[in-house]
């Protein structure tokens, strides 16, 4: 389960290695794109493409954005308290200074109609550029996928739900909330998965770019409906995946088929929190 919280400021962040500032060169070494060192991730389930290695610091952060949004502050500590769009504009900053082709066209004068949420502040409509070579959040299959690292089981170090286990991989709420109220978790220190990929299960939640699926299931079942009720529900199910858990989940939250901040606990577009951060993607 993922408890939400709610702050004032803006966040985003993505794979990189901590301490490695980012620069405008374009790419220096074989997964090594603006100082972000990335996962190639092979041709499987989903086409092979680039994962962040690590999930973006706050000094990765700031050094994009000129602001640390995170309620927890620690440079080395993964960026948090961002929401949905302040990870598009990141992915489409950071594109640019490295002299990359921006991912996402972001239009703020022209609101996205599908969005029906009456609580949302910003409806911005934001299309894909499918070509481009620039940053973008993973998409919910893709980020299973690189999370997976080819296993099967619950997490991606195994079905083992001992605590002993589970430190070394992940910090949750057992071992980040209980004994530092999750204020020291930098990143890369716990083991990586398979391909490796640190922290994908735990320390922040990931924003993923597609939309909630329950939202397609009920527009197939409903979407013809003329009841308010059943309009209502559909409205109330527009927001985006988080993945991974976070320092404030539960154990069953940090399962690689698992999606966070599902209803009741979903997170909207707008929503910001001190357990969501970002993990990019790149094409090849």
């Amino acid at each position: 389960m993922i408890h939400q919280f709610k702050f004032k400021t803006m966040s985003i962040f993505f794979v990189i290695l901590a301490g490695i500032s980012i620069t405008t060169c374009a790419k220096s070494d074989k997964n090594t794109f603006a100082g972000i060192e990335m996962v190639l991730v092979p041709t499987g389930k989903v086409p092979s493409f680039y994962i962040g290695k690590y999930e973006l610091t706050q000094k990765q952060y700031q050094d994009v954005m000129e602001v640390n949004p995170s309620e927890f502050k620690n440079q080395k500590n993964p960026v948090e308290n961002v929401s949905w769009y302040d990870a598009i504009e990141f992915c489409n900053k950071l594109s640019i200074k490295a002299g990359f082709k921006p991912y996402y066209n972001i239009d703020k004068n022209n609101i996205d109609t599908e969005n029906k949420l009456e609580f949302d502040k910003f409806k911005w409509l934001v299309t894909i550029n499918k070509e481009a070579n620039g940053f973008r959040l993973p998409l919910s299959e893709e980020w299973e996928y690189a999370a997976r690292a080819g296993t099967a089981t619950k997490y991606y170090w195994g079905d083992s739900d001992d605590i002993a286990v589970i430190d070394k991989y992940a910090f949750y709420v057992k071992n980040a909330y209980i004994k530092n109220a999750g204020k020291d978790r930098t990143v890369g220190m716990k083991k990586p998965n398979a391909w490796g990929v640190y922290d994908i299960a735990g320390n922040v939640a990931e924003w993923c770019f597609d939309l909630n699926p329950v939202l397609f299931e009920f527009q197939k079942k409903l979407g013809n409906s003329n009841s308010k009720f059943d309009k209502d529900l559909l409205n109330s199910l527009y927001f985006r995946i988080l993945r991974g858990g976070s320092w404030y989940s539960e154990v069953n939250d940090l399962e690689s088929g698992k999606l966070s901040g599902q209803h009741p606990y979903k997170y909207t577009i707008n929503d910001r929190s001190g357990t969501v951060g970002i993990r990019l993607a790149k094409n090849l």
